[in-house]
Formats: C-alpha cells, sequence, structure tokens
C-alpha cells in the first residue's frame, strides 16, 4: 500500500498536540510492509521519526515561490499525491484537499470550534476559515474520519451532520517516556530548577476559560490552609478569552503572606515527566476536551488525577480519578483537593487503578487501527485505487 501524509504541522517549533499526534504514528509505521510519502511546505523538519527506509520525504514546489497555507493544502498537495499515485492521502490535522484527491482519512481531535463558544472567539480571522470552513468541507469530503473518543464522534455527526458510519473512535495512545520513575535524584533536581516545594498540586496545559483555573486557584487557596507545605504549580500559557489576569489572581494571593502558587508558562518537554513523578496530585477541570492527555500522562507517572465528567474525560480517566461534579463550586473542589492528598488509601487505590488504566491507551494500537481504516478505504473503491 502506498500512503500519503500531510506532514506540513512537523514544521513548527512549538506543534503540541499536533506534532505528538503524528510523530507517535510514523514511530509506529517505520519499517513496515507499506510505503509513505510525507508531505512538506517550507521545509522537511528534523525529526528521528521522519528516517526510515520506507519513508519518502517530499517538498512540493510552490508555485512562483508563493508560500501559502491554503495554496499546500487545496492544491499544491493534492497535485503531488497525484503524481506520487498514492493509494489514500491520510491529513492529520483537521483540514484535507478539497479539491483533487478522492481517498482522504482525516482526523479531527474536537470540534470545539463549533461547540465551545470561548474557542470560537480566539480564532482570528484566517483561524476561523481554516477550522470553521475548511474543516467543515473537509469532514464532508472525507472517505473517513478518525476521532478520539466516542464524545467527538456524537460531536462530529451533529455538527457536521456526518453518518457515524463514516467516523472511526480510535483512541490516542500514551508515550513510553511517561513513567514512573525510580530515579530520586532527577525528581529532586527538577524541584529545585523550579524552586517547587516537596508538596505540591500541578495543573498543566493551555490556560482556557473553561479549564477552570481560576476556580482552581480559589479552591487552593480556601483550602491552604489545611494543606500547610503544600504549593499549586500552574503550568501554560494563559490563553483566555474573554482575559482573565491569572499573573493577577497568583501574585494576590501570594502577597498574604505565603508563596503557595507558582506559575510557569512553559517547559522542555523532557522535563514534564519528572514534573508529573513530582506532583502529589493533577487538576484537570474542562466544560469540553475531546480526548485529555494530561490525563493519561499523570496516570502513567503514578499521580492520582482531579477531573471532571464533561467532554471526553471520563472515557479517558475512567474509573481512575476523583471527579469534581460542579468545576465552578469552589468549595466541592477544595474538598476534593483536600481528600486527594490526605486520603493515604483514596491514593493508593487511585495510583494502582491509573497504572492499570493507561494500559487501555497505546500509540501502537492507535497506529494498527487507523491502518486498518486506510485499507478499508481504499478496498472500499476498487474501480478508483489512487488519489
Amino acid at each position: 500500500m502506498k500512503i500519503g501524509a500531510d506532514g506540513h504541522n512537523l514544521e513548527q517549533i512549538c506543534g503540541g498536540a499536533a506534532v505528538r499526534y503524528l510523530t507517535s504514528l510514523l514511530r509506529c509505521w517505520r519499517n513496515c510492509d507499506d510505503n509513505f510519502v510525507i508531505y512538506f511546505k517550507e521545509r522537511i523538519p528534523q525529526f528521528e521519526e521522519l528516517d526510515a527506509k520506507n519513508f519518502r520525504l517530499r517538498l512540493p514546489k510552490a508555485w512562483f515561490d508563493i508560500q501559502s497555507r491554503t495554496l499546500f493544502q487545496h492544491f499544491l498537495l493534492p497535485w503531488a499525491a497525484r503524481k506520487d499515485r498514492v493509494e489514500v492521502l491520510f491529513c492529520p490535522y483537521y483540514v484535507s484537499p478539497i479539491f483533487g484527491c478522492k481517498k482522504i482519512v482525516l482526523t479531527l481531535q474536537d470540534v470545539s470550534y463549533e461547540a465551545n463558544s470561548e474557542t470560537s472567539r480566539r480564532l482570528s480571522l484566517r483561524q476561523w476559515i481554516f477550522l470553521k470552513i475548511n474543516s467543515r468541507l473537509s469532514a464532508r469530503k472525507a472517505s473517513a474520519i478518525l476521532v478520539p473518543s466516542e464524545f467527538t464522534r456524537r460531536e462530529v455527526a451533529k455538527y457536521y451532520r456526518i453518518s457515524p458510519r463514516r467516523i472511526f473512535l480510535i483512541p490516542l495512545g500514551i508515550d513510553g517516556k511517561f513513567k514512573v520513575m525510580l530515579n530520586s535524584k532527577k525528581i529532586e533536581e527538577i524541584k529545585k530548577k523550579y524552586e517547587i516545594k516537596d508538596n505540591f498540586v500541578l495543573f498543566v496545559g493551555i490556560i482556557l476559560n473553561r479549564r477552570h483555573v481560576t476556580e482552581l486557584i480559589e479552591a487552593f487557596r480556601l483550602v491552604s490552609a489545611r494543606m500547610k507545605g503544600y504549593q499549586l504549580l500552574i503550568i501554560g500559557n494563559n490563553e483566555t478569552q474573554p482575559f482573565i489576569d491569572i499573573d493577577g489572581m497568583v501574585e494576590a494571593i501570594n502577597r498574604q503572606g505565603r508563596w503557595v502558587i507558582k506559575r510557569i508558562e512553559s517547559l522542555p518537554e523532557q522535563d514534564l515527566v519528572p514534573i508529573y513523578n513530582a506532583a502529589s496530585l493533577t487538576v484537570y477541570l474542562s466544560d469540553y476536551e475531546g480526548f485529555g492527555l494530561p490525563i493519561l500522562e499523570s496516570m502513567a507517572c503514578g499521580t492520582p488525577v482531579i477531573t471532571t465528567r464533561s467532554g471526553a474525560l471520563p472515557e479517558v480517566a475512567g474509573g481512575a480519578a476523583i471527579y469534581v461534579n460542579d468545576s465552578t463550586n469552589v468549595t466541592e473542589i477544595s474538598e476534593a483537593l483536600f481528600r486527594g492528598v490526605t486520603d493515604i488509601k483514596l491514593r493508593k487505590a487511585l495510583i494502582e487503578k491509573g497504572l492499570e488504566r493507561i494500559k487501555r491507551f497505546s500509540w501502537r494500537k492507535c497506529a494498527e487501527e487507523t491502518m486498518a481504516v486506510m485499507r478499508q478505504v481504499i478496498k472500499n473503491d476498487c474501480k478508483n485505487t489512487q488519489v
């Protein structure tokens, strides 16, 4: 089988989840029996996952040296795919060519830009066109759509009016580097590096209104007198819309005499694993998520999780988390925090359940099931076996 893949998101310096998703799949597809042609827009990035005998890396020449995402996505990419005679084109990030290709497998991690008003407000005009228009057209054209959760499957069917038979549920995986660390020296080094106390509660992720970081801060302030020696560590850029002054809240609380909250905008990915290991709890409260990787990452590192029953989060956490029923209820959140750090029996049970839970999520399984869908797309149209 000859598969084309849109790899232009790997060119981003900070690609985040989009990069992690595609590189994790490519790592599993290296040296398999199938051949891949991976297309880039401006440059071929340096990833070890791209170094494989069955991978051909292509940089379609832009017409008149015009560098445009629209030109690449809807003209150069399908033109190159047809020229290379690939049998199916894999588009891992929301948008696929609207013209030219007949067999497309598209991944939609969520449709928060349709369902969540905060996400819509955050979109620039270019992003609005990219997601609200191009993504909808791409979804309707695609031969198959991949989603990471049952929740997202329902959302895609609802907002795009697409038959569920074209939507395939394939959960994401957990990278093997997220694991319980036995090297306590490394953990101590990371705490010293970021000036973190021995005991702390962790939030990691982009700070959005729907993730209720303000309520978490207030809840921690409320319970901090009963959790002496604990700190709240918030890692992530503030992208709230309407804007919430998170730094101002943190500073006001810390001015009261105890340095109980610390905020870091970003840190190198290699530091994230020891941070998870060092944390006493990870808190991930959200009203809308298509999956929820921080939950799995925390569980894999042996750290209990507090989350909500909204979106896809219960599908990810299962029975291995403390659930907050109302993420706007500061008192309920504070009680969950206190219970999560003081109930030793509960903590032990959550750690054991979390380590068992993560066995359900594998990038190898994700890659195999993705490949199976692409084979099915090719098989279902014997008359037109090429893109």
